[in-house]
């Protein structure tokens, strides 16, 4: 069932972007997939498959925080460190108001203890994985959409 609900909120979101980021600013792509098994729920924090357009070399100061290179802001990357939390509804919630506190604009955020895969296209965006919560935020693009 989480499953189900994850995958609709990413369409959701996908369409949304598609829309709105016709006619704006390039911006880059990230394509990626996050595995985490049932059985991986009981080991500490693994790294995860990660297939992105480009790599940043940002790392976290955080020894529970997995490095995906998946960053293109060092400032949202240890934003998203500091706020990682017991469980993904607390995270997601966190990370999204630090960020929109921090840099303005309107921050999505995915957290989550299984396995999730996105793409989406953004100017700010940084993932990381801390205990067994992997999340992924990044600054929604402009609507240009008339209403």
């Amino acid at each position: 069932m989480e499953r189900k609900v994850i995958d609709d909120v990413i369409e959701r979101m996908r369409g949304s972007f598609l829309r709105a980021s016709r006619g704006s600013k390039p911006m880059s792509e990230v394509d990626s997939s996050v595995q985490i098994s049932g059985e991986a729920a009981s080991l500490p924090a693994l790294p995860r498959t990660i297939r992105l357009r480009r790599e940043s070399e940002n790392a976290a100061d955080d020894s529970n925080f997995v490095e995906t290179g998946n960053c293109n802001d060092p400032k949202l990357k240890k934003l998203i460190v500091k706020h990682i939390q017991e469980d993904a509804q607390k995270s997601k919630r966190a990370i999204q108001k630090a960020a929109e506190d921090e840099f303005g604009g309107t921050f999505n955020v995915i957290c989550s203890p299984c396995e999730f895969s996105f793409l989406i296209s953004s100017q700010r965006y940084c993932d990381g994985m801390k205990e067994q919560i992997a999340c992924f935020a990044f600054l929604q693009p402009p609507t240009t959409r008339k209403l």
